[in-house]
């Protein structure tokens, strides 16, 4: 399965592009996506939002934590 794009993710509701299913955890935890909240989602997705049904390896390098962030940044 393909996930959404990443491409103006910061701004952006938790689970609110119409085009995909998203878990109830995800559309309902009220998160919105910026450094710090994507900053915690990538170091443990499981513990930042239980209950999600996306399978997402922890981040556990800051400095990979940092240009992943970076990266999203500049998508358009």
């Amino acid at each position: 399965m393909v996930g959404p794009s990443l491409a103006g993710v910061f701004g952006r509701k938790a689970g609110s592009l119409p085009e995909y299913r998203y878990s109830q955890a995800l559309t309902s935890s009220g998160v919105v996506w910026d450094a710090r909240t994507l900053a915690s989602f990538l170091r443990n997705p499981d513990g930042y939002i239980p209950g999600i049904i996306m399978t997402a390896a922890p981040v556990t390098d800051p400095t990979d934590v940092e240009a992943l962030i970076a990266y999203m940044r500049q998508l358009r």
